[in-house]
């Protein structure tokens, strides 16, 4: 049950007054002092307020209530008086009635309905407080957008996407360029909610896809009021869709592999037989055996080769000891490859008594042969290739440098991932592959590259110590 405190001083108004509240307990007061200090000593779920008391007016006592309680008051008055609605209005009065115009029915619906609205604008003061904090704590960022598309409202999340940049006040146009502006208008509609991927351009030059959701506002009256848009950063799902895209390409490679290895070993070991009974009748001589060791070596790389293909996904297997890197490059150029090349020019610039390094031979020549054949694709024209070692604290370094067409930067950190290429043909596997024998080596590979300019491969072996 409502309790109600009536503040009136007409014998006959309060027992009128009293009837009409059936289902209320009522206590009452005849002057404006007394109700006042009953206000402080408990607690009403709403004020009756009699405009005309004894001692004082309606005005007076409810700016004094308005000091130390927030229980909602509803004056009244005999005559209608509009300057005295707007006064008592501006002091927190919620209902203003006629004391010949009221009844049971008027009187009990405009004292729930006042303490209806106490109640809920006490809910939302308390509240609001929470309801930030969890807007704020939103995996998704949340703004909205007045009828002139400027940033009216933004969570943390949102600005945290946006690499913590300052968007309240600005108008979208400002933070987008002209292209994503029109999409972003076009996909947004102003009758029903819609969603659509979108990417939004960052300060840093990178890009940040994202679902926006976007609904409508309107105001009580109907008329379109602006956007409110829920972001949902899709950049971990983009990569997992790469990461599984990448798999599938894995797994076709594997199969693809799996299906030529047999076909392709085949006539590998007629050629490795064939190897054997050269030596065997021709055998001896310095020259021949040279060439019959450097066929070998290819042969044993085109096994290695299909071994890889065979075995992408897993680690590389790596015979390591200790070798010098000079002695290496010096034997790998010396394959009648490089010696036939067409309008290719071979550099050697190599640091003498460097120390040794922990590697496999057959690993690192495969690394050499990779990057310096990509080197001469680069070069169709012809050109100079340099090849250059030298150490550093900890590191033995290869330089591998040429004259060619150079790497778009955009492409710069793709160029070692699986199944990217820019030759047109091929697979894409070469500077994977390289890289994983790299980093089987606990070694590091870098690239740099300007366009129509040359490119630089580093590779950074670590050195032996025992």
């Amino acid at each position: 049950m409502y309790k109600i405190l009536l503040v009136e001083d007409n014998p006959d108004d309060i027992v009128i007054i009293k009837k009409l509240l059936k289902g209320f307990e009522v206590e009452e007061a005849q002057t404006g002092r007394e109700g006042i200090e009953m206000l402080k000593k408990d607690d009403f779920d709403c004020v009756l307020l009699d405009y005309r008391l004894p001692d004082t007016n309606a005005l007076k006592v409810l700016s004094e209530i308005r000091r130390f309680s927030s229980s909602p008051v509803i004056i009244l008055t005999g005559i209608k008086d509009e300057r005295l609605i707007t006064g008592t209005s501006r002091l927190g009065a919620v209902g203003f009635l006629v004391k010949d115009e009221i009844n049971t029915e008027i009187l009990s619906s405009s004292i729930l309905n006042a303490i209806t609205s106490e109640k809920k604008e006490e809910f939302l003061a308390k509240t609001e407080g929470i309801y930030e904090k969890l807007i704020d704590s939103m995996n998704e960022g949340l703004f909205a957008l007045d009828i002139q598309d400027v940033i009216v409202f933004t969570n943390k999340r949102m600005e945290e996407m946006f690499q913590n940049q300052s968007l309240m006040g600005k108008n979208l146009s400002s933070i987008m360029d002209n292209g994503e502006y029109r999409v972003f208008k076009k996909n947004a509609s102003k009758s029903k909610p819609t969603s659509f991927e979108f990417s939004f351009s960052l300060q840093d030059g990178s890009s940040l896809p994202v679902l926006i959701s976007s609904s409508p506002l309107f105001d009580k009256n109907g008329v379109f009021n602006g956007f409110l848009c829920v972001v949902t950063d899709l950049s971990r799902l983009k990569e997992m869709e790469e990461m599984l895209s990448l798999a599938q390409k894995l797994a076709g490679a594997s199969y693809v592999a799996s299906q030529a290895a047999h076909d392709i070993r085949n006539p590998l070991s007629t050629v490795v037989a064939g190897i054997y009974m050269i030596r065997r009748f021709m055998g001896g001589d310095e020259k021949v055996e040279r060439i019959i060791s450097q066929i070998e070596g290819a042969c044993h790389r085109m096994n290695t080769y299909i071994e890889d293909l065979l075995h992408f996904s897993s680690p590389l297997s790596v015979n390591l000891r200790n070798i010098e890197i000079n002695s290496i490059l010096k034997e790998f150029l010396d394959d009648p490859f490089f010696k036939e090349l067409k309008g290719i020019e071979i550099k050697e610039e190599l640091e003498e008594g460097l120390p040794f390094i922990s590697g496999d031979p057959e690993r690192l020549k495969q690394v050499l042969f990779n990057l310096i054949k990509n080197a001469c694709d680069s070069m169709q024209q012809g050109g100079i290739i340099k090849i250059k070692t030298y150490q550093n604290k900890d590191f033995v370094g290869i330089d591998i440098t040429d004259v060619g067409g150079g790497i778009d930067e955009e492409h710069l950190d793709k160029i070692f991932s699986p199944f990217f290429t820019t030759k047109g043909k091929g697979v894409g596997l070469g500077l994977c592959i390289v890289k994983k024998i790299i980093d089987s080596h606990k070694g590091e590979i870098r690239v740099e590259s300007k366009k129509d300019k040359g490119t630089t491969f580093t590779i950074l072996l670590k050195k032996s110590f025992t």
